[in-house]
């Protein structure tokens, strides 16, 4: 049973972890447990020694204080219990909702592939596995169907979408059918084929944004797309699923809706503008985190596209969501190369004439020397402005997000396959306080436990791993479906 390690379990309070207070919890909730603050001898008599420590005298006490003391006992237990149980799951959502913040955070950050045509699979067995070709804009151009069960007539499929479309990677998703689905793909073609994590995709592909991008595509079809555009763009792809129905994070069904939400859409916005977008390439639900701009207004970027320059966006903005926004908004194909940086066009005759006139030698004694010039070009120019400045145009176009979540399929393995003693490859999929969970390429993702991750001692795993991680581990323990991992003696 899930919650058989909570039978009879017993913990003081101030030991008690944030995850097991929400797991506690969600077991009391779905009927499997009672939980209860232990109300005995020896929690009275504890309150009551307290209680004579305050009032400066000593237990037992007198009769009428003793009586007295019974009474409000009694009375104000329950409503005690409930207060402690209240700060324990506040702290416990708390918890959730920063493990859920530092991983959506990394997976937001995996690197993008642009310019791949793609033959997207959402795997399945009864309903088939739904196939969408994408090309390297990720427009879906075609659909089909195959059923694993029949083999012959799903690879004569397969190979003729294939020949047609050629496509330079092919997306599968991780969910019922994908092992299969990959080793019927690996005895007709020797294409690359990367795993991706279907987490969130069937909540989307029946959601209004779906339905809004999609109005003539069935549910399936649209899953499918979002497949393989989360290898294209993960970030622009993720920002359409609603936060609490993304693979990352602990317990987050747990924690109330508009609080999750909240906090999740600050994580975004902090990535989107940390990496700034591709205005000319981003959907409009991308546009939408970037500060200052509203729904209303991203949906009429988005419409007007493309953008030869920074100047062609003053038409759809006012001058004040100009000034706030457009250091956030890159277009790789102007003329003018700050229009890919995070230089604000506020500062562009300062920014040229830094570039142009220093000469990489000693920054400080160039800003002492024209300080004069600096002001005139920007008023609140400062050293820190210089080195914003040349970073920010040294590092024009180029991709902050750099570590790929997805896995690329190899030979396809069984669980019968790999025995404890294996040191096997994988991917970090998440991470939670008891430690993190990898994918290495079975059906279910292993579990490597805190105390496994390091010889050192770790409070939290996030110190050694983060969602994406490329790690070795060594197969500890495989009992009913659970996989236990270990980096220690690697």
């Amino acid at each position: 049973p899930k919650f058989e390690i909570y039978n009879e379990f017993t913990a003081k309070i101030s030991y008690l972890k944030p995850y097991q207070v929400l797991a506690l919890n969600r077991g009391e909730s779905l009927g499997i447990l009672n939980i209860k603050i232990e109300k005995t001898e020896k929690t009275f008599e504890g309150i009551a020694f307290h209680y004579a420590r305050i009032l400066k005298t000593k237990y037992p006490f007198a009769e009428q204080l003793l009586a007295g003391f019974e009474k409000g006992y009694e009375a104000l237990f329950s409503s005690v219990e409930n207060e402690i149980r209240a700060n324990l799951s506040e702290t416990g959502e708390d918890d959730a909702i920063k493990t859920f913040q530092t991983n959506l955070e990394k997976l937001l950050m995996t690197k993008p592939e642009y310019g791949k045509n793609i033959l997207a699979i959402d795997p399945g067995y009864a309903a088939g596995c739904k196939i969408a070709f994408l090309d390297n804009l990720g427009n879906p151009k075609d659909f089909t169907k195959i059923y694993l069960h029949k083999k012959t007539e799903a690879k004569a499929i397969l190979q003729l979408f294939l020949k047609k479309y050629s496509p330079d990677v092919i997306i599968v998703g991780n969910g019922t059918g994908s092992k299969e689905t990959v080793e019927l793909l690996q005895e007709i073609t020797s294409k690359d084929i990367f795993i991706v994590n279907e987490s969130g995709a069937s909540v989307y592909s029946a959601s209004k944004i779906a339905q809004e991008e999609f109005p003539d595509l069935d549910s399936l079809d649209r899953g499918t797309i979002s497949l393989g555009r989360r290898f294209i763009d993960p970030l622009s792809e993720l920002v359409k699923v609603p936060v609490g129905s993304i693979g990352v994070g602990l317990y987050q069904h747990d924690v109330p809706a508009k609080k999750l939400e909240e906090q999740l859409g600050n994580v975004v916005e902090d990535v989107v503008n940390e990496i700034g977008i591709n205005v000319n390439a981003a959907s409009s639900y991308v546009l939408n985190y970037i500060s200052g701009i509203d729904k209303r207004l991203a949906k009429k970027i988005f419409n007007n596209r493309p953008y030869k320059s920074r100047i062609d966006l003053k038409k759809q903005m006012t001058a004040k969501t100009y000034e706030q926004a457009i250091g956030f908004l890159r277009i790789p194909e102007s003329e003018e190369k700050l229009d890919n940086t995070d230089i604000h066009p506020e500062q562009y005759d300062l920014a040229k004439f830094v570039i142009a006139e220093f000469d990489g030698e000693n920054l400080q004694e160039f800003f002492d020397k024209n300080i004069e010039k600096l002001k005139k070009l920007y008023d609140d120019v400062n050293i820190g402005t210089l080195e914003f400045i040349l970073d920010s145009y040294k590092n024009a176009g180029i991709e902050k997000r750099t570590i790929s979540t997805h896995k690329k399929a190899g030979i396809a393995k069984d669980a019968t396959e790999i025995k404890e003693g294996d040191v096997v490859e994988g991917i970090v999929k998440n991470v939670v306080a008891f430690g993190a969970f990898v994918d290495i390429g079975l059906k279910n993702d292993g579990l490597v436990h805190i105390s496994q991750i390091t010889d050192r001692f770790i409070k939290d795993p996030n110190e050694v791993l983060e969602v994406g991680q490329d790690v070795k581990v060594k197969v500890l323990k495989i009992e009913g479906g659970k996989i236990s991992l270990g980096m220690r003696e690697i």
